[in-house]
């Protein structure tokens, strides 16, 4: 789960116009109006923790003081397993894909090894039909990317350290103000959160 995720779309799609602007030689700085890709963002979410099946991201959630006229806005869809089914059922490869990580997982749970529950789900998806196609002809580079890539304990224990190290530095950056004779509302003013600050003065005690 990443609330951060219409920034980053933003960033995306302005370094893509950047280019597209470039390519087609367009003057952005005559009288004439230029035309752009119009832009559809969507996040497709497979993690493991709970999450509505729909939600809109807005970019004017993080800022700093609100104002009307500017937005950008990121469409949030779960394709985990057992969610959006309209959707699921237009698109069988996202479905199928739902099916093959949800099998995995399952598997994993009950105690098999990485490589075991990846060529299960993977068998388990061929018999049922689910990217049977796909599957079938590319077993080898599939199965290769899903066990490069599905390790939910060591992504999560990845999150867990960058949470501890985050807090860590805004930890010292309040004590280094305190020690300053930094006001707490202009120590707030400068990103470091109310736990941080009140732990913080807690340590100096």
């Amino acid at each position: 789960m990443n609330p951060n995720m219409p920034i980053r779309g933003l960033q995306y799609y302005g370094n893509s116009v950047d280019g597209y602007i470039k390519r087609h030689k367009l003057d952005i700085y005559g009288k004439k109006l230029i035309k752009i890709p119009t832009p559809h963002y969507f996040v497709l979410y497979n993690g493991s923790e709970e999450a509505p099946d729909k939600q809109e991201l807005k970019l004017s959630d993080a800022f700093e003081h609100k104002v009307e006229g500017y937005e950008w806005t990121a469409v949030f869809l779960n394709i985990n397993s057992g969610h959006n089914q309209t959707l699921m059922q237009r698109c069988p490869e996202l479905e199928g894909y739902a099916k093959l990580i949800s099998y995995i997982r399952e598997n994993s749970k009950n105690g098999m090894e990485q490589e075991t529950a990846v060529d299960e789900a993977v068998n388990r998806c061929i018999k049922e039909g689910y990217l049977e196609k796909y599957l079938s002809q590319h077993i080898g580079e599939a199965k290769g990317m899903l066990l490069s890539g599905f390790d939910e304990e060591i992504y999560e224990k990845g999150v867990r350290e960058e949470g501890r190290e985050e807090g860590q530095t805004l930890l010292s950056k309040a004590i280094k103000l305190l020690r300053q004779g930094i006001s707490d509302d202009e120590i707030l003013k400068r990103g470091i959160d109310h736990a941080s600050l009140n732990l913080a003065k807690d340590c100096l005690k």
